[in-house]
Parts: C-alpha cells; structure tokens; sequence
C-alpha cells in the first residue's frame, strides 16, 4: 500500500482568488477543497472541510499512539489533532 504524502498538512484560503487548499508543510499543494459559496444553495464548508482534511495526518498520529501506547499519555495528541480539525 502506497504510503499518504507526510503531514503536517495546513490549510491555506487564498480569498482574494476565492480558492482554499491543502498543503504539506513545505508549501507544496496537496489537494484543492471545492464549493460553492454561501449564498448558492449548493453551499459546502469548504474551509471547515479543508481543516478536517489537513488534520488527517496528525489524526492519524494520534490514533496510532493510543493504540501502540507509545506516547504516555497520549490525550495531548488526540486534544491537539482536534483542535486543528476544528479551527481552534
């Protein structure tokens, strides 16, 4: 199985362009996150969903330590994946 590129992911809204995507952390775009805006009725959260997309790595992380117990305790891990896929 081929192996996803390697986090941390970020997003990036460029709004003078109207254009939200992700990016590795050497700023080398990984995906671009499409929607309409707010006033169409085909409206998607595209900057929520570009969070939760850029947070995939660090999830990821986060579930593997609990499950191999490797970082003691691993809630930091878990508390910090979840804050970057809410925004927080």
């Amino acid at each position: 199985m081929k192996k996803h590129t390697d986090g941390p992911w970020k997003m990036v809204a460029y709004e003078d362009i109207d254009r939200v995507v992700i990016e590795n952390e050497a700023g080398s775009e990984i995906a671009e996150v499409n929607g309409a805006d707010n006033n169409s009725v085909f409206f998607l959260p595209r900057k929520e969903n570009a969070r939760l997309i850029a947070a995939a790595p660090d999830l990821l992380d986060a579930c593997k330590a609990v499950i191999s117990n490797t970082v003691n305790p691993p809630w930091q891990l878990i508390v910090d994946a979840i804050a970057k896929a809410e925004g927080v």
